[in-house]
């Protein structure tokens, strides 16, 4: 198959500098997208943890350190690393050159520009001038004379004012904005024109206004709410439920013999075509909407600024009823709120081939048996260590990482991978008390078990769940167990069984005695096959297969997907697939998305062909990011936009500079400079507990497997 393109634009001047009419333009109060919770900051978190509580009391301390966050995230829009510009509308110029300063220009604004945000986009190279789908761009003359009158041309039709409102309806297609100037005799003055191209625009959840955060989510209410057949009848073919992209993800990442869309360089381009065809159903409601990014980076910084406490990580606004809704409900199910009550689909295995015991659409390692989307801020009874927490550190790390192989791989673990910790979790089988319960064991060195998951061991056949239970079957005996738990002991297989299982565990034996010295290796193996009725591990729904079922899912991996596409066009050394024996990772393998995510065609995707597509550095990009910026992350000492600029060895000739097959040798060969300060650069020197990731799957290089 072949990936479409569209025919070169004509394009206007970009513009040579700032607007003056909107330099300085007041940054909307905090108030504007507020970040704190409404619940009192209690201390049992930060108890647990050990970290020290902020130094500013309760609420109030943790308000101020997420109002800073919620204003840098808006303020970050009213700069631009492009041609030096901090222009915060777009001011379009005649396109011809040797115009002169009185010559009259084209300015567009949005809601987004007038209240002080940066053109949108403007560091992707092709960008000239932008229209968003079915929303509301204002085209203003500047220059224009006091006496005249001016008439304005846009797809097919003519207004007439000083400035006027312009829709666009086709995305990716580029339109014409013509005006031309008359004086009072009706004596054309003159007149200029650009060229627009109508994009959609993603943007940080709490930059949204109200009213197209409200659009988002009511639209995805009607998703999560609506089977496909009876969207279609509404809403027309390109409509598609949540119970089937849920059934996608769950099929690929919860089969047998491997995960067919994580641990491997398939999850960045397969996770960018679900969320585009996602964003697709939703534009079928009501066109006017995007999918938003949930720079979760900024939950982190509070963290960091809070003296590491997890528990401040939480008090953010995505948990309010009508946002997300609860991060740790009682009872599990999410109660409350928009989502209260959110159905998981029973007797899935009249659907999905991949389903859980209970016939729920659930991973087949996952016996939690509650009909709703649940979640728990613990994980078998610990909160989930802030050194693991994805934070301004990691986000920098990442995009630093200049080859793509080792970007394709990393990116989906410290930048991603804990998030599904923090906001999944797992009860019914608490290791915190199970294990002090029979020995003394330091909480601190206990810590790390909350990163466990079962689905390496039930993938390798050491763990074994009934092929069937009835809704009414407690889940003591509806549980995962190991089958040959008694043969490895008897067989002093303990140590080697352990170190299958969590190969971590080779270097890190000191997990396996207790605080006087004693080998309790034996227990822990036990322990982790569930071997006691006490221990009945259930998952919250976004720390496993089916994770689509949590809607928190959608604006998550938007993150990634913006990291890349900064990366790509600050550029990589080199862009080369490695080889996987998992399908779906290698470069050339077909994957589920059809062409166009038009279903009825008969071909579809390549890993290869979704890169090609999602490529930022062409126009057919489907869609853009508003910046590429971390004001709060520049708060903590890091570069504004994260990634650092290369020192060039040096002498470098012409001809090397030029050359697009020396380039890459360039770059491979200059170093890269190091400009953090403050917080970021302690952070840098920090050392590593190599203790966070023996349970976890992965190292703090990236390597390893997705906590799901």
């Amino acid at each position: 198959s072949s990936v479409r393109r569209i025919s070169p634009p004509r394009r206007g001047r970009r513009p040579a500098q700032s607007n003056p009419r909107t330099m300085g333009v007041a940054q909307p109060h905090v108030e504007h997208t507020p970040l704190l919770r409404t619940e009192d900051f209690t201390a049992e978190a930060g108890a647990e943890t050990g970290p020290k509580q902020p130094s500013m009391k309760g609420k109030a301390g943790v308000a101020v350190l997420f109002a800073i966050a919620a204003t840098a995230a808006v303020a970050g829009g009213v700069r631009s690393s492009i041609g030096g510009r901090s222009a915060a509308s777009l001011k379009a110029t005649d396109t011809d050159e040797s115009a002169d300063d009185s010559a009259i220009s084209i300015q567009l604004d949005t809601d987004y520009t007038l209240r002080g945000d940066a053109a949108p986009g403007s560091d992707y190279p092709w960008m000239t001038y932008l229209l968003e789908p079915h929303k509301v761009t204002t085209a203003s003359v500047v220059n224009g004379g006091s006496d005249s009158t001016f008439s304005w041309s846009f797809d097919g039709e003519t207004k007439s004012g000083n400035s006027v409102d312009l829709q666009c309806k086709n995305a990716d297609k580029y339109y014409t904005i013509l005006v031309d100037e008359f004086d009072a005799d009706g004596n054309k003055l003159g007149g200029t024109s650009v060229d627009a191209i109508c994009k959609y625009v993603r943007r940080e959840m709490r930059t949204l206004s109200d009213d197209d955060r409200e659009a988002f989510f009511t639209a995805m209410e009607v998703i999560y709410g609506t089977s496909t057949d009876e969207g279609r009848a509404t809403y027309g073919s390109q409509y598609k439920s949540a119970e089937d992209f849920i059934i996608i993800h769950n099929t690929l990442s919860g089969k047998l013999d491997c995960d067919h869309l994580h641990g491997g360089l398939g999850f960045l381009p397969q996770h960018a075509a679900m969320t585009l065809n996602f964003e697709r159903s939703l534009q079928t409601i009501d066109a006017s909407v995007s999918v938003p990014y949930w720079d979760y980076t900024i939950e982190g910084h509070a963290m960091t600024m809070a003296n590491n406490s997890i528990e401040a990580w939480y008090l953010s606004r995505i948990w309010e009823d009508d946002w997300f809704g609860q991060y740790s409900p009682n009872g599990f199910a999410i109660n409350e709120g928009r989502f209260a009550y959110l159905p998981v689909l029973q007797d899935a295995w009249k659907r999905s081939s991949v389903t859980n015991s209970y016939g729920l659409l659930r991973s087949p390692w996952n016996n939690n048996k509650i009909p709703y989307l649940t979640r728990h801020s613990k994980s078998y009874g610990f909160y989930t260590k802030s050194d693991i927490v994805p934070t301004c550190f990691s986000h920098y790390d990442q995009m630093n990482m200049d080859s793509f192989q080792l970007f394709g791989s990393s990116i989906q673990y410290s930048p991603h991978g804990s998030l599904h910790i923090l906001a999944g979790g797992t009860w019914g089988a608490d290791y915190r008390f199970y294990i002090n319960d029979h020995y003394d064991y330091k909480l601190k060195r206990a810590q790390p078990l909350g990163t466990v998951t079962m689905a390496r061991i039930w993938r390798k056949g050491w763990m074994d769940f009934p092929e069937f239970c009835s809704t009414d079957t407690p889940v003591e005996d509806c549980k995962g167990v190991c089958t040959d738990l008694e043969d490895w002991i008897d067989g002093n297989l303990t140590m080697t069984m352990l170190e299958n299982m969590y190969p971590g565990l080779a270097n890190a034996q000191h997990f396996l005695i207790d605080d006087h010295g004693n080998d309790i290796s034996e227990f822990f193996l036990r322990m982790l096959c569930n071997d006691d009725d006490s221990l009945t591990p259930q998952i919250g729904d976004f720390m496993e297969s089916a994770s689509p079922t949590d809607p928190i899912f959608w604006p998550t991996h938007p993150t990634l997907d913006r990291l890349w596409h900064w990366r790509k066009i600050s550029g990589f050394t080199d862009e080369v697939w490695t080889n996987s024996t998992c399908w779906g990772h290698n470069e050339d393998d077909t994957t589920v998305w059809h062409v166009d995510l038009d279903e009825t065609s008969d071909t579809q995707y390549t890993n290869g062909e979704l890169m090609d597509m999602f490529n930022p550095m062409l126009v057919e990009t489907p869609y853009v990011y508003d910046t590429f910026e971390w004001p709060h992350c520049e708060a903590e000492g890091y570069p504004l936009q994260l990634v650092e600029e290369l020192t060039p060895p040096s002498p470098l000739t012409d001809d090397a500079a030029t050359s697009a097959s020396s380039a890459a040798q360039v770059m491979a060969s200059a170093k890269r400079m190091d400009t953090r300060t403050g917080l970021a650069a302690q952070q840098r020197d920090a050392k590593v507990d190599a203790d966070n990731y023996v349970f976890l799957g992965w190292n703090p290089s990236g390597a390893g497997e997705v906590p799901m």
